[in-house]
């Protein structure tokens, strides 16, 4: 991505109101509503099966935004109880009222994460072009609140490019941890984040979602 196009892109996330008045992250609770949860459960439960797995030792040499950050952990794609979900106008509209911008897809599909596996983790990153604001739902775990697999975001460090807060990591980071029927919404194109390594015989299942501010 061109640094001028980053430079705007962060000059739109850093005006709205999920940064100004959230830092950069909301812990949306209750949401989806009970039907939409249990449903996208069930289908995570079943995509388990298909989910591939997500190495990458080493993190790449990206300073913005995108890039290959290493990891290691299952991924699955999306099917149709997440796809309608991503697709509701209700979704949307709400997104847009908590972000205080007009808030639309990025795509067609989502996809689950599970952290399923002693270690697995994401490392330090912000999203890729398509994904400015992520709404992740957090559909299980079985590990006490702040144990592992945990988000962790840096607010206060937006501006900084990512070797920066690679050699302070301790340094302005804000656990953000849920329980099961609670969403993060993130600025994830803005806001550097990484995912802490799993506990042993621990099992974390999210649902993924990106928009783009248009």
């Amino acid at each position: 991505m061109r640094r001028e196009a980053a430079n705007t892109l962060s000059h739109s996330l850093a005006a709205s109101r999920l940064l100004s008045a959230a830092g950069g992250c909301i812990i949306w609770d209750g949401f989806p509503a009970h039907g939409w949860f249990e449903a996208l459960r069930a289908e995570a439960e079943i995509q388990y099966s298909a989910a591939e797995i997500q190495e990458c030792p080493i993190d790449d040499t990206e300073e913005i935004r995108g890039g290959t950050p290493s990891r290691s952990l299952l991924t699955a794609g999306g099917g149709s109880v997440q796809d309608a979900f991503y697709a509701d106008a209700n979704l949307l509209d709400a997104l847009s009222q908590l972000c205080g911008a007009r808030i639309s897809r990025s795509g067609t599909r989502g996809s689950y994460n599970f952290y399923a596996r002693d270690l697995d983790f994401l490392g330090l990153h912000r999203d890729v072009d398509e994904c400015d604001v992520a709404v992740i739902t957090l559909l299980h775990d079985n590990s006490p609140p702040g144990v592992g697999a945990t988000l962790v975001a840096y607010p206060d460090r937006y501006a900084e490019p990512l070797s920066a807060i690679r050699a302070s990591p301790y340094d302005g980071a804000r656990a953000v941890d849920v329980r099961p029927g609670q969403s993060i919404v993130l600025a994830g194109g803005l806001i550097p984040h990484c995912v802490t390594p799993a506990a042993p015989g621990q099992l974390r299942v999210i649902s993924a979602l990106c928009f783009q501010i248009s």
